[in-house]
């Protein structure tokens, strides 16, 4: 884990997120720089100038974990349980992470010129729920070094123990110990926050008139699976999803499964759970502006600085996420855009040999139980990063039945009693070679 200090502009200057922060380019011209050393033992100070750097912007896109080729290195990282001592050497390989005391000295960028007595901005990475979770906060006076790292090994806890409660990955994790108890049909109580993640995601039931379902974990699995399952296979996780065939017992904060097999799946509204108590964790130790991004999915406090009207967020185009649908400056709200720009997964077995699988968006359909179809890309401003989360992905569905508009006219008026405003770009393209369809609701 490395507490890296930053200048309160620097996500302005630099950008925040993703492929169009050149990090290769700027590394090189990082290490080129002649460093002096500064007044405290663990900074460098150094004279890169950013007076010529664009003002970049962070950029929204459909959830994809970043993938970073790294040379070979002894450790471990969040998708390769069990390799420590062993060299790794993979796409998905990801920093060791270290305790403050092995964190090698990082580099401190001169503040822009004008900019003084300004309070000094600090970031954290953390590989964590298939994505890199990127954590930048201000509020520290750049002496408090050692309470920058207190908070940053409190976020380090926070999100480790989301991904142990949520994970569909980790056998041991809550949600797959308590499935595997449930599967006798018999009433059982999960844990506090389990149930706050289950509550949450029968709220989104119910608000979405069911296009977000969080029990289809079973034909998630299978669909993400490396063998080719069979057509027996298919119909037994068929069976096996549906938030009809789960029982509340509000009261006694208990559930109980209709049918076994039944296995939950947070994929659609983890993320913004996680970094939505990240945040709030934040707030408790007196930090107001801070800026929680997980792949594309945000929780945002306070302007980065007194005279910013918001932190700068671009949303990207379906057809060219590099070039920018709309500029925004936000604050104290949460976003998240949900859309099958990157993952792509099998809907049903292989007729014959010869034949490959259909393939579809991650997002499921919980009607048809198949991945929804064509291009497309929902980007949601609400209350939370959470609901944001829940919400993009019902839009999704929601777009490729037809009925989009008629379930937000029904938000706005109340009808699914949903408790928060919200902002909607919903982006497709039907046909290729043709501009993409946008639908702005706010």
């Amino acid at each position: 884990m490395g507490i890296r200090p930053l200048d309160p502009l620097l996500p302005l200057a630099l950008g925040l997120h993703r492929r169009d922060f050149r990090r290769r380019a700027f590394r090189n011209q990082l290490l080129a720089t002649p460093a002096i050393q500064a007044d405290h033992p663990s900074r460098i100070q150094t004279n890169l100038d950013l007076s010529n750097q664009p003002q970049r912007s962070l950029r929204i896109r459909p959830s994809k974990p970043i993938r970073i080729s790294r040379p070979r290195r002894y450790g471990r990282c969040c998708r390769c349980p069990g390799r420590r001592g062993r060299i790794v050497q993979s796409k998905r390989s990801c920093r060791p992470r270290r305790s403050p005391q092995q964190v090698p000295p990082t580099a401190m960028i001169d503040p822009p010129s004008g900019l003084t007595n300004t309070p000094e901005a600090f970031s954290i990475t953390i590989p964590a729920m298939g994505a890199t979770i990127d954590v930048r906060w201000v509020g520290i006076d750049s002496s408090e070094l050692s309470q920058a790292s207190e908070i940053g090994k409190a976020i380090e806890t926070q999100i480790d123990h989301w991904t142990e409660v949520m994970s569909d990955y980790q056998q041991d994790s809550q949600v797959n110990r308590f499935c595997r108890q449930a599967d006798d049909g018999q009433w059982h109580a999960p844990s506090a926050d389990l149930w706050r993640v289950l509550e949450c995601s029968d709220h989104w039931n119910r608000w979405s008139l069911g296009a977000f379902d969080a029990s289809l974990g079973a034909l998630t699995r299978l669909r993400r699976s490396k063998n080719q399952p069979s057509d027996i296979q298919w119909q037994q996780a068929r069976l096996s999803c549906g938030w009809e065939n789960i029982e509340w017992d509000l009261q006694g904060r208990q559930i109980r499964f209709k049918r076994p097999g039944i296995r939950f799946d947070f994929g659609a509204i983890g993320k913004g759970f996680a970094i939505d108590q990240t945040a709030t964790q934040l707030k408790e130790l007196g930090i107001q502006s801070y800026c929680v991004n997980a792949s594309g999915n945000m929780a945002l406090g306070a302007s980065p600085t007194p005279t910013a009207a918001g932190w700068p967020v671009e949303i990207g185009l379906v057809d060219s996420p590099d070039r920018s649908l709309r500029s925004l400056r936000l604050a104290h709200c949460g976003i998240a855009t949900s859309g099958d720009l990157h993952q792509k997964l099998r809907d049903r077995p292989q007729s014959n040999p010869a034949e490959t699988s259909v393939k579809s968006s991650h997002i499921l359909d919980p009607q048809k139980q198949l991945g929804v179809v064509g291009s497309q890309m929902a980007t949601v401003i609400t209350d939370n990063a959470a609901n944001a989360d829940a919400f993009a992905t019902a839009c999704c569905v929601h777009l490729a039945r037809g009925t989009l508009n008629n379930w937000l006219s029904g938000l706005e008026k109340g009808q699914t009693n949903y408790p928060s405003d919200f902002e909607i770009w919903v982006q497709s393209v039907q046909d290729p070679g043709q501009p993409p369809t946008l639908i702005h609701w706010s």
